[in-house]
């Protein structure tokens, strides 16, 4: 079957010769239709008493909505989403629009130029579109409400892309550099042209450790495999993996391996020797 939604509006008192002003007066209340919902009965005179003269755009608000997007604030959005869209109830229905079209450029603009979203021109062209499609400002609103969650989550994805990307490079640097004593988190930072505390959180987010651990991990196991490969003294590859002190290598290897160096080399060369 077919569901059909009604709405009817209803004029002021008038004279027959005024018939064509109040007619007009009709047409203008029916576009509040937006504003009153579905099946809805629409009186003039209501309309004439609750419509709002002077609106003013609030560019604080839009600035805040946008910076709630880009933290990844949903609730934020929405709350800022809300301010705006309610000085905007009964304004002419072309006022509300434009706004509203106003808002979501501003809003696609800032997630073009965080590489998450679509051109402009598109999406403006879309959500003209969609919006005149809407019958009341509830479907405009979640709307509204649905394209922010996915410019969030577009961001999100972007992001742990680019997070995942700046691991990556961090890792390799530390396979390829870590015999260099002078290695660090500032040092890293550096070559990335990121701060350090920025580069040591994001990744201690991502890897569960700091670069510093990351860095003696590296170390040690180079150590490890030298020890076994090599006739080396001790001290000189402690030297040629990049630790500063003996005494801080051999007190690091024996907490992450359960030995001193030498037991390590003795109890792997006997090992070796049995097989």
């Amino acid at each position: 079957y077919m569901e059909i939604s009604l709405s009817c509006v209803v004029s002021n008192e008038g004279d027959f010769e005024q018939l064509p002003l109040l007619y007009q007066d009709v047409k203008e209340a029916e576009q509040y239709q937006l504003y009153f919902g579905k099946r809805c009965v629409i009186s003039v005179a209501d309309v004439d008493a609750k419509k709002e003269q002077d609106y003013l755009y609030s560019e604080e608000s839009e600035k805040k909505l946008i910076n709630a997007l880009n933290m990844g604030n949903l609730d934020e959005a929405n709350q800022r989403y809300a301010e705006i869209v309610n000085t905007l109830y009964f304004q002419p229905v072309n006022v509300l629009y434009a706004n509203l079209l106003r808002l979501f450029i501003a809003v696609s603009d800032a997630a073009s130029q965080r590489e998450c979203q679509t051109a402009a021109g598109d999406v403006y062209n879309d959500m003209a579109t969609e919006l005149v499609l809407c019958e009341d400002i509830v479907e405009i609103n979640q709307m509204f409400r649905d394209c922010f969650e996915k410019i969030i989550e577009k961001h999100q994805n972007w992001q742990n892309s680019k997070h995942n990307q700046m691991v990556e490079k961090v890792n390799r640097m530390i396979s390829a550099e870590s015999s260099n004593k002078n290695l660090s988190l500032n040092l890293i930072a550096d070559s990335l042209a990121m701060s350090p505390d920025y580069v040591g959180k994001l990744f201690k987010k991502y890897t569960g450790k700091s670069i510093v651990t990351r860095i003696n991990e590296e170390r040690i196991e180079n150590a490890k495999r030298m020890l076994l490969d090599t006739r080396l003294p001790i001290n000189d590859i402690s030297d040629k993996v990049g630790f500063t002190t003996d005494k801080y290598f051999f007190a690091l290897f024996k907490k992450m391996n359960g030995s001193t160096p030498s037991e390590y080399r003795k109890k792997h060369l006997i090992q070796e020797t049995e097989e």
